[in-house]
């Protein structure tokens, strides 16, 4: 369903399944990749790989996944770029992927709330933070997104 609001699109979206891939990426149920944006945990054979997959693991497996798109959906290994909600309440709405964007060269301010439907949900990448198995990581040459500078107060 489209909203919308300000000049805006804001869009309700399904609920997918996914397991675990390493500390920060995801395999969809039909097969696709998602990359969690606003982290970056340790690759295969760094220390704390192990456990920062488990803990995403237990985070998301058998849970109801809520996709939120950002200024860049696709990586350069094809995998799809998002914010990704749990324990939502009900089918959240998001503001699209041009949100943050007002010119070239200006952006809104980010959002620091939770979307509604899923005002009592959690955020996976600043569940990673909190637990200690990322620092907040952006795609600086994007601009600002949505939800960075909220991740980056978990420091302060």
């Amino acid at each position: 369903t489209l909203y919308g609001g300000w000049g805006l699109v804001r869009y309700e979206t399904e609920p997918e399944t996914a397991k675990a891939l390493d500390g920060d990426s995801l395999v969809m149920q039909d097969g696709r990749s998602v990359r969690i944006l606003g982290i970056n945990t340790k690759e295969r054979g760094q220390k704390n790989f192990e456990e920062a997959k488990e803990y995403l693991g237990k985070l998301v497996e058998g849970e109801e996944l809520w996709l939120e798109p950002d200024r860049v959906i696709v990586d350069r290994f094809g995998r799809g770029l998002f914010w990704v909600w749990i324990d939502c309440e009900s089918t959240p709405v998001f503001w699209d992927q041009n949100y943050m964007k007002l010119t070239s060269r200006t952006h809104r301010e980010g959002l620091r709330e939770n979307p509604e439907g899923c005002k009592m949900g959690k955020l996976v990448s600043e569940e990673m933070i909190k637990a200690g198995y990322s620092d907040p990581y952006f795609l600086k040459k994007k601009g600002e997104m949505k939800y960075e500078k909220r991740l980056l107060d978990l420091g302060n």
